[in-house]
């Protein structure tokens, strides 16, 4: 059994990621990244239909305590634990980060050698939506 908050293993059987942290995405200002999403619908299965219409994100609203962090919000006992101000809708999606150099031109040697990184993206509604705006399925 699997969702969001569980997951199911024992003694030496899917028990390598407990504890492991993911690596999260984050732009530097001034710095230059090249990025696909690889979450499609089918890609638990093996099968990516990368003939999908969109890759997929999950979405959750958070609040933010100083020197907590963020958590989700699960009801009003949350949002005053957090100080009583509104939660923020965040969205998340897995993406391949490609090595590039400084101009962003995708570093072919590095690539060849497979370096890249699968990471998560946590974004705002406000990030969202701008790349969902240049999201297209048809050609000009």
């Amino acid at each position: 059994m699997t969702n969001s908050s569980y997951m199911e293993f024992g003694f030496g059987q899917d028990d390598s990621n407990i504890g492991a942290k993911g690596k999260r995405f984050k732009a530097k200002e001034g710095e230059t990244y090249r990025v696909s999403f690889v979450w499609w619908p089918g890609l638990e299965e093996g099968k990516p239909n990368l003939d999908a219409p969109t890759p997929k994100f999950l979405g959750c609203k958070r609040l933010y305590v100083a020197g907590v962090g963020y958590f989700m919000d699960k009801g009003p006992e949350y949002a005053r634990l957090a100080g009583g101000g509104p939660s923020k809708m965040y969205v998340a999606t897995v993406i391949c980060k490609w090595p590039t150099d400084s101009k962003g031109n995708l570093d072919k040697g590095r690539f060849a050698s497979g370096d890249f990184e699968i990471n998560s993206w946590v974004m705002s509604v406000d990030k969202y939506r701008a790349i969902e705006s240049r999201h297209s399925t048809t050609s000009p």
